[in-house]
Parts: structure tokens; sequence; C-alpha cells
């Protein structure tokens, strides 16, 4: 294939799941192209530091609607330049904001949006301006796209359904890739004697994400105070930086003890907030049961994660991504299933509901103690995360950059 020039562009690279696949896909095509990457600013943390040349249109983040407005014509004009200078054979960007950027700047480039998440089912898109982005931004950005590239069949679905994208847009479904090799030597990495008393010697529920709506973990410490009065020895295990307070003011209302960073360790808590913490795997991997309650995903990096370090997972049906990855139908489900890849669960909600939280109560007890289902689980998780690997991923873009 002939080297090309590609330009890569998002918001930043601090954590999340978009800015994690953002960084591994810069890797692998600059093993075959000359690849720079384009972020608004440098402000936030650099999580994933880049080994690639980085441009920062050095522009902030907007306090009202004024200054939004303003600094989002910089980011065009200052993009449409450096496209100018670079001449990029294609200019692939992540998340809405730089999806937005990247189209309106298009110079004689293929556009191409990778789109990671459901933005139908998202909450914090709501209200007038909610609606005017549903209606109006969305399809707009949409159709005019030269290729949408999406990391589930689900978002493809949506994407066609709710946002009109039009068949003359074609949409490839690349689904995240993984290297089980690597994130199984990661979980067996060493902890500190602390952490390696609690999880190796205590039954541990764990969740992996950033403390965000999205996320729902006041769903799931509603569940887990259910669970306790049924499995007292369980402790719940959350790994993941955010807004800590309102999660450890409803821990202590109902009534469940907390640990979080800047406390003194002790083994005796109920919940334990880890904060941000280098290597997950090795917290995962080490726990009985690892639960994604999710509002939506787009295709959930840490369950699959989960499974490749042959941790027993159960997963909310959210949209996207907890049922194509234990290969099922997208479609809704009522009752828990417990399948040979994991546990998929009815979709949690953001408002309280006793007859549901009690469901999933009651099919995270069968999860941990049905022993021959979770032999038949550790022994098929893996070896389903065989289906995203690398040569595919380098087979469809292979076929895209073409």
């Amino acid at each position: 294939m002939k080297r090309k020039k590609i330009l890569m562009i998002a918001p930043d690279l601090g954590y999340g799941g978009a800015e994690k696949s953002f960084s591994r896909w810069a890797d692998l095509f600059s093993e075959e192209h000359d690849v720079t990457l384009v972020v608004f600013n440098t402000a936030s943390e650099n999580v994933y530091v880049p080994s690639h040349k980085l441009i920062s249109l050095n522009v902030p983040a907007g306090r009202n609607l004024i200054s939004k407005i303003w600094f989002f014509v910089q980011r065009v004009t200052r993009l449409r330049k450096i496209k100018k200078q670079f001449s990029p054979d294609v200019a692939i960007s992540f998340l809405e904001g730089a999806d937005y950027v990247n189209v309106l700047s298009k110079q004689s480039e293929k556009v191409v949006l990778s789109i990671r998440g459901s933005k139908q089912y998202d909450s914090n898109i709501s209200g007038l301006i909610g609606w005017f982005r549903h209606k109006v931004l969305m399809p707009y950005l949409y159709n005019r796209a030269d290729l949408i590239t999406v990391v589930s069949k689900g978002i493809e679905i949506e994407l066609r359904e709710f946002y009109q994208v039009k068949n003359t847009v074609p949409i490839q479904v690349i689904y995240n890739f993984y290297d089980t090799l690597n994130l199984k030597k990661s979980g067996s990495e060493p902890l500190s004697e602390g952490w390696e008393n609690l999880l190796n010697n205590n039954e541990i529920m764990i969740c992996v994400g950033r403390l965000a709506r999205q996320k729902n973990y006041p769903f799931i410490i509603r569940v887990f105070a259910k669970l306790k009065k049924l499995r007292p020895q369980l402790k719940l295990v959350i790994l993941g930086g955010g807004q800590l307070e309102p999660l450890i003011t409803l821990s202590h209302k109902l009534g469940l003890s907390t640990f979080s960073t800047g406390d003194k360790f002790t083994t005796d808590r109920d919940i334990y907030f880890a904060g941000m913490v280098k290597n997950p795997h090795a917290y995962v991997s080490r726990a009985s049961l690892f639960v994604l309650p999710s509002l939506f995903e787009g295709f959930p990096n840490s369950l699959a994660e989960a499974m490749a370090v042959e941790t027993v997972s159960a997963a909310a049906n959210c949209p996207y991504g907890p049922a194509e990855i234990f290969d099922q139908a997208i479609q809704e489900i009522q009752e828990p299933k417990f399948l040979d890849f994991g546990l998929l669960l009815p979709t949690s909600e953001e408002r309280e509901n006793d007859q549901l939280e009690s469901l999933w109560a009651t099919a995270l007890i069968e999860a941990l103690k049905n022993d021959s289902w979770r032999a038949r689980v550790m022994q098929n998780a893996a070896a389903r995360l065989t289906e995203f690997n690398v040569q595919k991923f380098r087979s469809s873009w292979s076929e895209m950059l073409n």
C-alpha cells in the first residue's frame, strides 16, 4: 500500500476509552504511514503520551455560549490552515467536537469520522440544545463525511435510523482489538501489599471506568447494598477518576463503609474507590466478578479486557456493545441471560427501581456461586476475545485507506 499522510484529530489525550483507542490507532498507523496528531489544547493531563508528532490548536474550552462559538470558529480556522500545510490524504476524528471541526475544515482529503459511542441514548444531550444537536447538527455532520467508522453494529443502526445518515455515506464497522497475551501479562503484575491482601483474600466485585453519569455507579451501589444483606463478605471495588462525593454520600446513606484514595488503607470497608490506577488489569484479574452497569456505551473496552484476563463478567444490555461482545442479537431483554461468555442483564436505570435492582442482585449472587457456569465462562471468554484481533483491524483499515 502507498504510504499515506494521516491526520488524527481529538479534543485531548486525557483519560477515556476514545482517547485510548485514538492512541492505539496512531501507533498502528505509524508503522506504515506518516501520522500527525492534532488536539484542541493540552490543558488536560495527557494520559496517553504520544510518540508521534503532536500539534495543539491552543484553543481553550469555552465557559459560556458566546465563548464556545468563538473558540469553535478558531478551531475550524486553525485546523484548516494545518490541513493546507500538511495536505493529508486522510483526516480521522474522534469524538463529536473533533468531528465537527474535521468536517468544516475539509480540503481535498478524505474525511473520516470515528463514532465511539451511542449519541441517541446519551442522557447528557438534553434540553433545547440537545434537541438541536440530535435533529440538526449531527445529521448535518454525519452526512458530510466521506466515511464513518463505528465500533459496533448497534451504532451503525442508530446512525441510519435515528440520524438518517444517507446510504451514499458508507459506514464501516471496525471493532476494537485486543492483545490478550499482553493483557494477561498485565493482569499478573503484582500490586501493593494492601491491595494484594484485599483482592486475594476476599470475594470482590469490580467496576472500571470514570465516575461519570454514563457509567451509572449509583445503580450498582444500590444493587450492592442488597447483595451485602445476602452475601456479607462481598466487597465492591470501583476504579476510575471523577466526582466522588455523591457516590460516597450515597454509600453512607445505605449504611456502607467506604475507602478512597487519601484514606488509611484497611481491608474492612465495604466499597473501595481506588481512583485512576496505572494498571487496572492487575485489579480486575484478581476479582471474583467484573460488572458493567452502564446506561450506554459504544464497545466497552473494560468488559472485553476483563474477559481477556479470564474474570467472570456481567454487563447491562445497554446500547451498545455488551450484547455483541457476548455474541448475542441486539434486542431488549427482560430477564438475566447466563451465557457461555458472561452474564447479560436487563438495562440499568438512573432512577431508583427496587424491582430491577433486586433482579440484578439475585442474578449477581448466582454468578458468584454457580461454579460450573463460572468455569465454563472462564474457559470460553478469553477465546471469544480472539475474534477482536489486530489482524482484522489492519484488514479493515487497509480496505478503508485504499
